[in-house]
C-alpha cells in the first residue's frame, strides 16, 4: 500500500457513515509498513485525529505494537482528539509488561523536554496501569521521573508550596548515579534561588555527591542549552 492510498483511506473512514464502511477501510489498512503508522499517530490537524485514533483502536493489539511509543505521545495533553479512546481502549488493555519500554522512553522525553502536563498525564496512566519502582530494573530509573515529579506536584497537577524540601529530600536519599537525570534541574534551580538560602545550601549539597567529570560535562550542556534558547 503506498503512502498516497493509505491517506486516501484515511480520509475516507472520517467521511463514512456506516459501520460497514467503517470495517472495510480497517481491513485496506490493517496491512500498512510499521513505518507508516505514522499517519495514524496525530499526523495533520486536529480535525484528522479522532478518525485516526478510531481506526488505531479498530486495528487493536498486536497490530499496533509498531505504534506503541507514538500512542504514548498521545497523552501529550487529553483535550487531544482521541487522547482518551487511545489511552482507555487500547494502552490501558495492553499488559503493563508489554508497555515498558515505551513508556519509559515517553517519561525520558516528557522530562527532558520539560513537558509537565505530559509528565503529570503519563503518572495518572502509570497508577492506572499499576506500575511501580518493582517494575523497571535496577538500570532503568524512568520511574524516579514519576517520583521526582510527584515530590514537586500534587495529585490535580498543581506546584506543591514546599516542593523544594521535598524533591531535595528524594535526591539526598537516592545519591549518586541515581539522581544523575535530575543534575541538569539542580544546576538549574541555582539560577533562580538566593545564595543567602537554605536551599541553596542543599542544592550545592547536591552538587557535591557528583563526580568533577560529570558534573563538568552537565555544565558544559546546561550552558549550551541556555545559550541556543536564547540564539547566542
Amino acid at each position: 500500500m503506498t503512502d498516497k492510498e493509505l491517506l486516501e483511506h484515511i480520509i475516507a473512514y472520517g467521511m463514512a457513515k456506516t459501520e460497514t464502511e467503517k470495517n472495510v477501510i480497517v481491513e485496506k489498512v490493517r496491512g500498512m509498513a510499521p513505518e507508516q503508522f505514522r499517519y495514524l499517530l496525530q499526523c495533520g490537524s486536529k480535525s484528522d485525529w479522532w478518525a485516526q485514533s478510531q481506526i488505531l483502536i479498530a486495528l487493536g493489539y498486536p497490530c499496533v505494537k509498531p505504534a506503541l511509543s507514538g500512542l504514548f505521545r498521545w497523552l501529550q495533553d487529553m483535550n487531544w482528539p482521541g487522547a482518551f479512546p487511545v489511552r482507555d481502549e487500547i494502552l490501558l488493555k495492553i499488559d503493563k509488561k508489554e508497555l515498558l519500554h515505551s513508556f519509559s522512553s515517553a517519561l525520558r522525553e516528557a522530562w527532558k523536554t520539560g513537558d509537565s502536563d505530559w509528565l503529570y498525564c503519563l503518572s495518572l496512566f502509570s497508577g492506572d496501569i499499576g506500575y511501580s519502582r518493582d517494575d523497571f530494573s535496577e538500570s532503568d530509573n524512568a520511574y524516579d521521573i514519576l517520583l521526582f515529579h510527584g515530590a514537586m506536584y500534587d495529585k490535580d497537577g498543581d506546584p506543591i508550596e514546599d516542593y523544594m524540601d521535598k524533591y531535595l529530600q528524594l535526591l539526598h536519599e537516592w545519591g549518586y548515579p541515581r539522581i544523575d537525570q535530575f543534575i541538569s534541574y539542580v544546576i538549574a534551580m541555582l539560577n533562580i534561588i538566593s545564595p543567602d538560602s537554605i536551599v541553596w545550601d542543599m542544592h550545592i549539597e547536591i552538587i557535591g555527591m557528583i563526580p568533577d567529570r560529570v558534573l563538568d560535562e552537565k555544565i558544559r550542556e546546561y550552558v549550551k542549552c541556555v545559550h541556543e534558547i536564547h540564539g547566542r
